[in-house]
């Protein structure tokens, strides 16, 4: 029946035809152990049972129980011949037993060893969906018979779902039914079902391999309290600004008025966004009811896990992310989670909070965007944070189609550094495309006004070859002058020292430092100018891009304004829309009175 594996653990079922008593009626199921599944019919009286397929995986008896669920009289022989003609078709060579094979009752395990197993799994899997693998390993140590057992005891009475791992789509087709992938399979010689052409989904594979030879298994948790059995207000590291406060109360006051299923915290960088959830969070929690706080990136959810556990020091937290020791077998009130981990998640959350929702891998990941829909209860709600919302999100904003809270104003008050644009014709081509690279004069003078005041500058570039090439020509340019002797620094994506490069720039170990994308959040420098070469290449270079780079300059109250200059051939439509974003912050700060009078009289508005 079970086949074990180091990663996939194959389950067959099997197609059974059962009558009921003299009352009882006929009907038709599938399972793993028939065995046990005639022994809880007859609990509730007499019942005959015969199995009418091979041991076939999962998708292929779904489709055979779906056969012959479609006639209308559920004869055994009728049903015997429609099961034989399905498995002709998708049974992938399985043969057929020649005739009905009648099943008897099973004496071992006891009734109640089963039952303690599938409360425990009850308890474990609420919420989830999971693996027959990573059901086995949550309730070690029981054996694989018995874990199947416990599990077809929650499908038949407790109304757990059983599913195939890829399942089948239309006419030919496949789906991942954990991360909905309908491409990406890779035919792998399995060694747990024994087949040579096993389906695996690459797409989600990061997350434990999905395989057609092996179910899931989801089971929705229960709906919370309408009231907690404490109340819970966030334990704030610092008084909320101005803006921030206008921002939490209106996010608070949307989710307890019920007003829609989404709403958009639209902050600029830096303004602090995150504690900005904490009342609607609050108030989730003080209704008994489940959040998860969710970010694409894994070192934003390490970080923020420990602030909302000190937020919320009564509720209980868990994390989840590559190499987190924060998890937990159950739901906790509050879950951080990497959007890939939400995948492990099925309905079970009320309010979901979805931070730097326009980030890589999240913006544009169709499979991501699915884990964290399916995550949450089909009625919760949801709240989108960010500082470059997508053009949708955008324009569902302006046209009232989401409640939307701005934060327009960082803690300090001052105005956002308004880039500069240097448009230079060809030469801002020329300069980021060859190895040896001739940097325009005003990026020279930029460099060295910056260290000159005893500032730090962030210089991008949009391609990998270019960031050592132009960190060479800024380091050669300087070093022909005496007063300078600055260390100059370079990394990308595929820079194995990226990240004792950025610690050294933040911590002011370097002056210069030339980079890709990469570095375009969460990197705090102290008083850094920023530049831009090539910010017309749109192929790389998007307005979000650009308002997240622009956003390094200016985040500190000892200089909150710095420089910003976008360096390109002429100014395309990004460049344009990224000014225009940070412009229109800039006046809704200074409408709503956000900015303080030093900031007005040094005219940065």
């Amino acid at each position: 029946m079970l086949n074990t594996a180091s990663e996939v653990m194959a389950v067959f079922f099997f197609i059974y035809h059962i009558e009921k008593g003299p009352y009882g009626g006929t009907g038709v199921g599938m399972s793993p152990c028939p065995e046990y599944d005639l022994l809880m019919a007859l609990e509730d009286g007499l019942a005959t049972m015969h199995v009418i397929s091979p041991p076939m995986k999962l998708a292929q008896a779904f489709r055979a129980l779906k056969d012959v669920k479609e006639q209308a009289d559920k004869d055994l022989k009728r049903s015997f011949g429609r099961v034989a003609r399905s498995v002709a078709i998708y049974g992938a060579g399985a043969k057929m037993p020649s005739s009905p094979v009648r099943v008897h009752a099973v004496s071992q395990p006891p009734k109640e060893e089963v039952e303690k197993v599938a409360r425990l799994l009850e308890t474990r899997i609420k919420g989830r969906i999971l693996r027959f693998a990573e059901l086995r390993a949550l309730l070690e140590p029981s054996g694989p018979s018995m874990v199947a057992m416990a599990a077809q005891r929650l499908i038949l009475r407790s109304g757990m779902l059983v599913m195939p791992g890829i399942a089948y789509r239309g006419y030919g087709g496949r789906v991942c039914s954990r991360c909905g992938a309908t491409a990406g399979f890779v035919m792998t010689d399995c060694s747990s079902c024994g087949s040579s052409c096993c389906l695996i989904c690459g797409e989600c594979a990061a997350m434990g391999s999905v395989s057609e030879c092996e179910p899931l298994y989801a089971m929705p948790a229960a709906p919370g309290k309408k009231e907690a059995d404490r109340r819970h207000e966030p334990v704030l590291r610092y008084e909320l600004t101005s803006a921030q406060k206008r921002a939490s109360g209106k996010i608070r006051d949307w989710y307890l008025e019920g007003k829609g299923d989404e709403a958009l915290v639209w902050a600029v960088c830096g303004a602090g966004k995150t504690e900005v959830s904490f009342a609607a969070m609050a108030e989730a929690l003080n209704r008994g009811e489940k959040v998860l706080y969710a970010a694409p990136r894994r070192d934003v959810v390490a970080e923020i896990g420990e602030r909302i556990q000190s937020a919320f020091p009564q509720a209980s937290c868990s994390s989840y992310y590559s190499g987190s020791t924060a998890r937990s077998n159950r739901l906790t009130n509050i879950t951080v989670a990497t959007t890939h981990q939400a995948l492990r998640f099925y309905r079970c959350f009320d309010l979901t909070v979805l931070d730097e929702v326009d980030a890589f891998p999240y913006q544009g990941s169709r499979m991501l965007e699915h884990a964290v829909r399916r995550a949450r209860y089909e009625t919760g709600k949801t709240i989108f944070m960010s500082a470059t919302p997508s053009k949708q999100l955008m324009d569902d904003s302006k046209k009232g189609l989401i409640l939307t809270a701005r934060i327009s104003a960082r803690h300090h008050g001052h105005p956002l550094p308004v880039p500069e644009v240097a448009a230079i014709g060809p030469l801002s081509s020329g300069m980021i495309s060859n190895d040896k690279v001739v940097p325009p004069s005003g990026l020279m003078d930029a460099v060295k006004e910056s260290l000159v005041e005893g500032h730090k500058h962030f210089v991008f570039v949009p391609r990998k070859a270019a960031a050592e090439a132009v960190s060479k020509t800024i380091l050669g340019a300087l070093e022909k002058e005496a007063e300078h002797n600055p260390v100059v620094g370079w990394s990308h994506s595929s820079d194995p020292d990226r990240e004792r490069k950025r610690r050294a720039f933040t911590a002011g170990g370097m002056d210069v430092l030339v980079c890709t994308s990469i570095m375009e959040r969460g990197v705090t420098v102290p008083g850094c100018d920023v530049t831009v070469l090539g910010a017309d290449k749109d192929s790389v270079f998007d307005y979000r891009s650009l308002v997240q780079m622009a956003g390094r300059a200016g985040r500190q109250k000892a200089r909150p304004t710095g420089r910003v200059t976008f360096v390109c051939e002429k100014p395309n439509a990004d460049i344009k829309q990224a000014i225009e974003i940070i412009t229109e912050m800039n006046d809704d700060a200074l409408k709503n009175g956000f900015l303080v009078k030093e900031g007005l009289e040094d005219g940065d508005c």
